[in-house]
């Protein structure tokens, strides 16, 4: 019987001893939460089955993801998160935006805690769970692995079927499949079969009970310089240039001094704070994310305690073959990290949402930030309107009530206009 055969509660016994449904943790229809024995070593097991509801996050789900991470916090060990999802519940609509924030930035305290994770990516892994895939420290794929950020369908409709054609199984999979995914850093390729998964767990397990423990920071600059190392063989790095912007743009947002840098705000606040942001109905690819990413950094190593603020104008994240073949998922998984890098140490990052939000752009900077003010000309949408009408799902009803958005946890706060 092959390892993508068995039920969710049945790949978690199969990979580790004395397995466990988890005590004190509400379990859901399409979630297993349980512990178990990794070489050795207590090991914490996420197992999600893709039969109910597409293995789809809605808020209960994503909160109930939420709850379990925080339980490992208070007595860590490794955890094994197995994934076959096509990312957010549409019919939740921003319901599930909330939720998969406030999941991802319990998993980055989770990366920034030194907390070892292993990703078992399954059949599908798109959207906001590539993202979440993306904070492992390996993952483990298979030939009928599917892993994006976005669904074939959205990136042919984003960017032509003359650059990627969703009906084409082989150029799919060319991109998107398990063996091409296992050719970027820290993937691997595993037979279908219980016993390759668990001989690589097992050998993971005993790898993660003796690394040395790296700071968060290093870990971040690390994967920075591997990424723009990327970004080059890619071909997908970019020249700068420069544009003033005026504060008067941007009313109620502190600006004493700011310039678009390549598509990227960059500028000091009136509090002596740092500004960056991504504005101007931009939409954000590989080379932009590394870009704030790369800036961020450079403020964590010399004024970590000074406020952070981010402006956000962008409707979605780019999509074309070159960008997914790259794993774009990666680029803004490390720019959620270094968002919620420094929360951590000054707990002053406030994400100020002046125009378009959505998807995975938006699960990346409100997911790390402290605090989100929605201002006058919010317009956040769980997916930008193109891909909404690529995706054969109910969709839940557009919210435009910026105190809805408080509730449903997209943004925590309004901006008060004079």
């Amino acid at each position: 019987m092959t390892f993508l055969s068995l039920t969710a509660v049945e790949r978690a016994q199969a990979l580790c001893a004395n397995f466990r449904v988890q005590g004190g943790v509400a379990q859901h229809a399409s979630l297993t939460f349980g512990v178990g024995t990794i070489a050795g070593e207590r090991c914490y097991l996420l197992a999600q089955d893709a039969r109910y509801e597409g293995g789809s996050f809605g808020a209960a789900e994503s909160d109930a993801v939420e709850q379990w991470l925080g339980t490992i916090m208070q007595q860590p060990a490794p955890i094994i998160l197995m994934l076959d999802s096509g990312g957010a519940r549409m019919s939740e609509g921003l319901g599930a935006l909330g939720g998969f924030r406030r999941m991802f930035r319990a998993a980055a305290d989770a990366w920034l805690a030194n907390i070892p994770m292993l990703f078992v990516c399954g059949k599908t892994v798109f959207g906001g769970a590539s993202m979440l895939a993306s904070l492992g420290d390996h993952r483990i794929f298979f030939e009928r692995s599917l892993y994006g950020m976005s669904g074939p369908r959205i990136v042919e409709a984003v960017s032509g079927a003359g650059d990627f054609n969703a009906g084409d199984k082989a150029q799919v999979g060319s991109v998107m499949g398990g063996a091409a995914r296992a050719q970027c850093e820290r993937n691997v390729l595993i037979a279908d079969d219980v016993n390759s998964v668990r001989n690589y767990c097992d050998q993971w397990g005993a790898d993660a009970a003796i690394s040395e423990r790296v700071s968060a920071l290093s870990r971040l600059q690390t994967q920075c310089i591997s990424q723009r190392q990327q970004l080059e063989r890619d071909g997908l790095a970019r020249l700068a240039n420069s544009q003033l912007i005026l504060p008067a743009q941007f009313p109620n947002v502190p600006i004493r001094s700011a310039r678009v840098v390549d598509g990227i705000l960059l500028g000091r606040t009136t509090d002596g704070g740092y500004l960056y942001g991504i504005v101007n109905g931009k939409w954000a690819d590989s080379w932009d994310a590394w870009k704030l990413v790369n800036a961020l950094i450079t403020q964590a190593k010399t004024a970590p305690d000074a406020p952070v603020v981010l402006l956000l104008d962008c409707p979605a994240h780019a999509t074309s073959r070159a960008l997914e073949a790259g794993m774009i998922s990666q680029y803004f998984a490390l720019l959620g990290l270094a968002v919620r890098y420094l929360h951590s140490e000054s707990k002053n990052v406030t994400l100020h949402i002046v125009g378009a939000a959505a998807g995975g752009v938006h699960v990346a900077l409100a997911g790390g930030a402290t605090r989100v003010i929605a201002h006058a000309g919010a317009d956040i949408r769980i997916l930008p309107r193109i891909a909404i009408a690529q995706v054969r799902a109910d969709i839940a009803e557009e919210v435009r009530d910026s105190d809805e958005w408080i509730k449903l946890g997209v943004v925590d706060a309004r901006a008060m206009h004079a």
